[in-house]
């Protein structure tokens, strides 16, 4: 993944994932903020008022969204699936691209997960005729058009399927 998204120009300086079962109630996921609060941190970001993307479509007044369109190459939304539209409203009209890539990915590293490319013009339409739902991300930026050539997760063998491994008791431990 590193070295094809490096041939597109994109640098990957470091990847966060949650290694916890999806029941387990980790840190790392919502409604906890742990790989983004490490994240933050690792970069030299002060993460005390973390926001996402699901806070009220009218309590975005604190966002300074003519800095967050055009402050950046790459912005990365967390659970704003239900504020889409608003979104991509403030983003076009403070100043980004309408034709920029968007990407949305749902279920993200689980065998459910599912992704949609499209543009900042379309991809609230995109997202409702594929009836995409709570948990996802949206990423918007040159990146987000590199999802089809860097789709890793999708491709594996097993990719979407369930795996059920019997042993004897005694012999289950080893697999954990």
């Amino acid at each position: 993944m590193l070295e094809d998204s490096s041939k597109e120009g994109v640098v990957i300086s470091a990847i966060y994932s949650c290694i916890h079962k999806f029941d387990e109630n980790c840190f790392c996921r919502k409604p906890n903020s742990g790989l983004i609060v490490k994240a933050a941190i690792d970069y030299g970001l002060d993460p005390k008022n973390p926001a996402d993307g699901s806070e009220d479509k009218d309590g975005d007044e604190g966002i300074r969204w003519d800095k967050l369109a055009t402050g950046c190459d790459t912005l990365v939304f967390l659970m704003g699936i239900g504020n889409l539209p608003s979104i991509v409203n403030n983003l076009v009209r403070n100043g980004r691209d309408p034709l920029e890539p968007v990407a949305l990915i749902q279920w993200g590293t689980t065998p459910d997960q599912r992704s949609l490319i499209g543009n900042l013009s379309n991809i609230v339409e995109k997202a409702s005729q594929a009836n995409f739902n709570p948990p996802a991300i949206t990423v918007v930026g040159k990146v987000a058009s590199l999802g089809e050539k860097l789709e890793w997760f999708g491709k594996k063998p097993l990719s979407g399927k369930r795996v059920m491994i019997t042993r004897p008791r005694h012999q289950a431990k080893k697999m954990r």
